[in-house]
């Protein structure tokens, strides 16, 4: 069996006891390092043929591209993230299926509307909550990163914004990191100590510290929801909703 192959196949808690250290690591992290180098390296190719393509045009077309330079940087993000999805997706999905075959609660088939009402509120007030917090403490002061992010994802086309912020990147990242990260990681490990690796390695994703302290309690939350329900519905209605509801908030200040 290839290398690809086996990181792609799901393998049980009692396949994994067998395994080193290192080929557990590789396991879990490969597909993190994957999905986040691709989407890399696809920016850095279009946003490189963008440029020069935008370099030979016109001074109507160059100072187009430059009033819409957000929303151009935006739309190829999307780009870079679903290609990163397709590359991961043969494996979170075997994962998804696996661990939660939809709403199968114990006792037999149960609504899901009242969960994901009820969680997606929680979650909405959560991330609002959050935000406004780092309003307060001067967020952008702490961290430049932080505001040139935000001032990059405020930036963009409305619609834009709710498309790629609010629906596409937020379904991305939960494939990713619990679909297919927290359930890896809870069968080599008990599910608290899961919760919390992929919480903490979600953070990490986001790429800055004040990013990075929101997506780690965000995550915490969705992953218990995720797993208080067992229906991947919902870390990804949660997800979703929130980032939603904060984009269009936050939208109108930042412009």
């Amino acid at each position: 069996m290839n290398f690809w192959t086996r990181i792609n196949t799901r393998w049980s808690a009692k396949d994994l006891d067998s395994w080193s250290s290192i080929s557990k690591s590789l396991y879990v992290l490969f597909p993190v390092v994957i999905y986040f180098l691709a989407g890399e390296v696809v920016q850095i190719v279009l946003l490189t043929i963008v440029n020069n393509y935008f370099a030979a045009s016109t001074a109507e077309s160059q100072m187009w591209a430059q009033n819409s330079s957000y929303t151009i940087w935006a739309m190829i993000y999307g780009l870079g993230i679903v290609v990163s999805l397709a590359l991961i997706f043969k494996a979170a999905k075997s994962e998804i299926i696996f661990a939660f075959s939809g709403e199968e609660i114990e006792g037999g088939k149960k609504s899901l509307f009242l969960p994901l009402l009820g969680c997606s509120v929680i979650s909405v007030a959560f991330a609002i909550g959050l935000n406004y917090l780092f309003f307060f403490i001067g967020a952008n002061e702490l961290s430049k990163t932080f505001g040139e992010v935000q001032k990059a994802q405020y930036g963009v086309d409305f619609t834009v914004g709710v498309i790629l912020f609010g629906i596409l990147s937020p379904v991305v990242e939960e494939v990713m990191f619990r679909g297919m990260l927290y359930n890896r990681l809870k069968r080599m490990f008990s599910m608290y100590l899961a919760m919390g690796i992929s919480s903490l390695l979600f953070g990490v994703f986001h790429g800055d510290i004040v990013q990075g302290v929101y997506g780690f309690l965000m995550g915490l939350l969705i992953v218990f929801c995720y797993e208080r329900f067992k229906s991947f519905w919902i870390p990804v209605a949660m997800h979703i909703v929130a980032n939603v509801c904060v984009f269009v908030l936050n939208y109108t200040v930042w412009k």
